[in-house]
């Protein structure tokens, strides 16, 4: 028997102690003291020898066991794998424990050694990225956007998704300490402020900022794409155009300053000139298009009414006509008021005409209240509600149109909104001249035929005249010729042609009694055409905000930006406008001062008060320019509800109160100077005063 306990023979029949080797898991002592030993840790040897251990393979060891007898006893090292080797625990959700006793041997049979396979992270962990070697648990670190907890017994790692409004951005076992910015918030888990998304009420701007929601719009939060963020288990990057955009609520236009939301002028919320125009994100309503949805599309019109909604124009046919019938209409109207006012002129107790002019002033400066909105203005409830219920019974928000100039330029030229306009305002520049001409050659018909059918009588009467100048009744003759030249039509046009008259003379009377109906067809059209001059002229400043320069354009055509700039195409309705309100609305009111100031003097005269009695008709003799101070008045009102004149954030409110001042003023100045005669009891007096 070998005298080491850690030596056999290798076969039996042994002769001598040289013959004695170290067992397997056994080595022979390098020191020379000479003597088994077993195989120090991470080494092994299979067989009888004295021969040295051998080392196990790279990243395996026999677990700090000494005395391995197989290469199977070198396990791989903790955070390896086996397969063919060991290899390097790479999972990014995986931990590799290392090699572990399968099976304690018994007394004389050997442990039973194996490398445990690649274990799964709990949930919500992964094992940080640069770790190659993850070897236990605690190797799995929480995931992005999971925050660090245990459970109550402390056993087992728990992870939980961070709460809305923050995120975790690193693989690491701590809590969401990241916040998105104010008024943000984000999905539960959000990984970067890349996630972080607005709250309702807010929205987003460059550089991650939530700007508080801006008057005229609705912001929603959020992103588009919300399921498909839900879906991608927080690893997509939320975009700047992901994020919502605001939306215009209804009544209010949204102007795209720049194409993309990067700062808070880039996109502006204007409130939309015209009541139900404006849809919100709908775009415009059906009939509206352009600018601030301030325009008629094709096929439909408002002829131009401030805040009026577009509707279909009528059959053209039957626009023609009523278009047509109403202009006649107001010149029979007119030549009936000259004839009042010449009746007047001899019958001093007459005072129609006088009246109508009255109403016709008080009608121009009521008008403003078709630009007045009462919801806007600060009345008790009470008579605001009597007020709206009044003016929806008088004004109608949904009108229809029977004649429109505007619907016969579109049909006919194919005219969008702003060339339409401008036309229609170039139509009613000439439409005072179109007037003269027209009623010119209607009443020279009229008279003509008036002549054919008393050509019987008026040859006796030439006849009778002639007569009597034969016989040298000289007298007879000049008191006949005289009564003749008075005989008129409508106590207006002379009808009668008497000896030594040429065709020119009789052309030139006929125009000369023709002027107490320009008068009033001038005096009628005055205050629309003047109004219309003006809105030629009515350029809305637009605020875009404090960064971004604010921008005038013009109303009744919203497309059409107000500026000298002949690109801008501005040029020629500004021209339009200044030429017919210098020409109709100073110049009306200029002649008629002008030729009241010439006649004076002999005001009173027959020739003088038929021609141009409706102009001082009704006034004291010391106050025969007072028509002047009525046409400065109507002038004033025009202005004030026609253009802005004190910018303000309520409109209505400027122009009542503008409009109420110069009623007060003018009533005062009224009531001073009493301007009108006395007849019937200063009648004419008091209905101007109450008037006002």
């Amino acid at each position: 028997m070998c005298r080491d306990e850690n030596a056999v023979t290798k076969e039996p029949g042994a002769t001598s102690p040289s013959e004695c080797l170290c067992k397997p898991g056994y080595t022979y002592r390098p020191d020379g003291i000479g003597g088994c030993v077993q195989c120090p840790n991470n080494t092994y040897k299979s067989f009888i020898s004295n021969e040295s251990c051998t080392e196990c393979e790279e990243h395996s060891s026999t677990n700090h066991r000494i005395g391995a007898t197989s290469k199977e006893q070198c396990v791989c090292d903790p955070g390896y794998y086996f397969d063919n080797t060991c290899k390097a625990c790479n999972y990014r959700d995986k931990y590799c424990p290392g090699g572990f006793i399968l099976k304690a041997g018994l007394k004389d049979q050997a442990d039973i050694y194996e490398t445990g396979k690649p274990v799964g992270c709990p949930p919500n962990t992964e094992v940080p990225p640069g770790v190659d070697t993850a070897d236990s648990v605690d190797s799995c670190k929480c995931a992005k956007g999971y925050a660090f907890v245990k459970t109550d017994d402390h056993t087992q790692k728990k992870c939980v998704p961070c709460a809305p409004g923050s995120y975790k951005s690193s693989v690491s076992d701590s809590s969401c300490n990241e916040l998105c910015t104010q008024n943000a918030t984000s999905l539960p888990g959000a990984q970067s402020p890349s996630q972080c998304f607005c709250q309702r009420g807010y929205y987003y701007l460059a550089g991650g900022i939530c700007a508080p929601c801006v008057e005229g719009a609705k912001c929603d939060g959020d992103v588009v794409s919300m399921d498909r963020i839900k879906q991608s288990n927080g690893e997509i990057i939320v975009t700047d155009d992901d994020h919502v955009k605001p939306v215009p609520i209804e009544g209010y236009y949204l102007d795209k300053i720049n194409k993309e939301l990067r700062k808070p002028d880039d996109w502006g919320f204007i409130k939309c000139p015209i009541k139900g125009a404006c849809l919100g994100d709908k775009g415009c309503s059906e009939s509206m298009t352009a600018y601030l949805c301030a325009e008629c599309k094709m096929g439909y019109t408002n002829n131009f009414r401030k805040g009026a909604l577009c509707n279909k124009c009528p059959n053209t046919g039957m626009n023609i006509l009523l278009t047509v019938a109403w202009y006649l209409g107001l010149l029979l109207v007119n030549i009936v008021m000259a004839c009042l006012n010449v009746s007047a002129g001899f019958n001093r107790r007459s005072i129609h005409s006088v009246v109508i002019k009255i109403a016709l002033n008080y009608g121009v400066c009521m008008s403003v209240l078709n630009v007045i909105n009462f919801s806007e203005l600060a009345l008790p409830e009470e008579l605001k509600s009597i007020s709206l219920r009044w003016f929806k019974m008088m004004y109608r928000e949904s009108k229809v149109y029977y004649m429109s100039i505007d619907c016969l330029l579109q049909q006919w030229f194919g005219m969008k909104h702003a060339d339409s306009f401008f036309y229609t305002m170039l139509f009613i520049a000439c439409l005072p001249v179109i007037l003269l001409v027209v009623v010119t050659v209607l009443m020279w018909v009229i008279l003509e035929l008036f002549k054919i059918k008393r050509h019987a009588m008026t040859r006796s009467k030439l006849a009778l005249l002639h007569q009597s100048r034969v016989q040298g009744m000289h007298y007879l003759s000049e008191r006949l010729r005289d009564e003749y030249s008075n005989e008129r039509l409508f106590l207006i046009f002379r009808y009668i042609p008497l000896p030594g008259e040429t065709h020119w003379v009789r052309f030139k009377h006929f125009l000369e009694d023709m002027i107490p109906i320009y008068v009033t067809v001038l005096f009628s059209v005055h205050g629309n055409t003047t109004s219309q001059m003006l809105s030629l002229l009515d350029c809305t400043c637009i605020h875009l905000g404090q960064s971004v320069q604010s921008k005038y354009v013009l109303r009744p055509a919203m497309s059409i930006k107000c500026s000298l700039d002949p690109s801008q195409g501005y040029i020629p309705y500004l021209l339009l406008g200044l030429g017919g309100l210098i020409f109709w609305g100073f110049g009306i009111p200029f002649f008629s001062y002008l030729v009241l100031l010439m006649n004076r003097k002999n005001l009173y005269a027959p020739d003088v008060r038929m021609k141009y009695g409706f102009l001082h008709n009704g006034y004291q003799q010391d106050y025969w320019f007072w028509e002047a101070v009525v046409f400065t008045r109507k002038s004033l009102v025009l202005v004030i509800g026609s253009i802005v004149i004190v910018p303000s954030q309520n409109a209505s409110g400027s122009r009542i109160w503008m409009a109420l001042a110069v009623a007060v003023i003018f009533l005062v100045i009224q009531l001073i100077y009493k301007p009108f005669d006395e007849r019937d009891y200063f009648v004419l007096g008091r209905l101007e005063s109450h008037s006002m």
